[in-house]
């Protein structure tokens, strides 16, 4: 390269690269020129996989945009509703990904106009809210497939003729109703006679109660449970002893794992950080993450193949996930599509 070229490239690198950094710093700072602030809202502060994602997301995409990070909790039972509003007042984005939040959201955007908000795994259509939720029930389609396929599986320990599988909610919300639906419907396809059978904690913070209702489910004849129940899924998990478990939210660890329903919701707190941060904040968008764009997925089926040397539950999960995305299977969702026109 001719060193008069070089030294021009060189300053365009320089321009181009001082563009970025002023872009960056417009979109850390708020109107007053202060540099933002978004804040997580929790529920509780029990580790949990769900919240592991959140916080990872929230750490990730604050220190991409130069954001400042802020975490709060409102426990069931203490004011959430002035959490919200003390959060809302001191932030420039909220994020909120629990159903007691959702509907405090739903109430409140209004009060708070140049304030945005993150809404997770529920839609809420307003202009000053974007909203990402999760076509979950396809990944627990493929789990209640693979969940029946190992119960009629002659390598797999631990299985007995009652072809019964089960689901452990923490609560009833329609998200897992709508999971729990899609794990059914899976099974059913895979094995017409599958038993599905289901329990709830009562909470997605009460170990010992999740432990007690697996049990339960144990003693009633379910080879396979799938966990659901939020920070309570480890004690759950232990309290099956011999039985096979799949995961939600998780990886799938542990010698007894017959998968896992992902979630990208790490992915999804960063996605609505960089519309906020972006200067063009996609209020009223709700964005659905599915298997086909990769925000939701079931994981661990050529594992579990391999344990059992049945090479049929890889293969036919692999297949069911492709009439997924590509329309042959249509599931019903039983989440509400939006809670509410706030703003409109």
């Amino acid at each position: 390269m001719h060193p008069k070229t070089s030294l021009v490239f060189a300053a365009m690198v320089l321009c181009l690269a001082a563009n970025l950094y002023a872009a960056g710093a417009a979109w850390a700072q708020n109107a007053s020129g202060n540099q933002q602030t978004v804040t997580l809202l929790l529920e509780h502060s029990q580790p949990s996989v769900w919240n592991n994602l959140l916080l990872d997301g929230l750490k990730k995409a604050t220190a991409k945009y130069g954001m400042r990070a802020n975490v709060v909790y409102a426990p069931p039972g203490s004011s959430q509703e002035e959490i919200f509003r003390k959060a809302a007042g001191d932030s420039d984005l909220v994020i909120v990904a629990s159903d007691s939040m959702h509907e405090i959201l739903r109430d409140n955007a209004a009060n708070f106009r140049r304030v945005k908000f993150g809404c997770i795994d529920a839609g809420i259509r307003a202009p000053n809210i974007m909203s990402v939720t999760f076509a979950d029930e396809q990944a627990a389609f493929l789990a209640g497939a693979c969940a029946a396929m190992l119960t009629t599986s002659p390598n797999a320990p631990g299985i007995n003729p009652q072809n019964t599988i089960a689901w452990l909610s923490g609560c009833d919300t329609p998200a897992m109703r709508s999971l729990f639906n899609g794990y059914s419907e899976g099974a059913k396809l895979a094995n017409p006679q599958t038993r599905v059978i289901q329990a709830m904690a009562g909470s997605f913070t009460d170990p010992a109660m999740a432990a007690q209702k697996a049990a339960w489910l144990r003693q009633n004849g379910a080879d396979i449970v799938a966990l659901a129940a939020g920070a309570g899924n480890d004690a759950a998990a232990a309290s099956l002893e011999d039985a096979w478990h799949i995961d939600l939210d998780a990886t799938g660890n542990g010698s007894r794992s017959a998968g896992a329903i992902t979630k990208a919701v790490d992915r999804a707190v960063m996605e609505i950080v960089a519309s906020a941060a972006s200067g063009k904040f996609r209020g009223k968008e709700i964005v659905i993450y599915d298997l086909a764009n990769g925000g939701v997925d079931f994981i661990g089926a050529d594992k579990l193949s391999a344990a059992t040397k049945d090479a049929n539950i890889a293969r036919r999960v692999a297949e069911l996930r492709q009439e997924l995305k590509n329309g042959s299977i249509k599931l019903h969702s039983l989440r509400a599509r939006t809670l509410c026109d706030c703003l409109d």
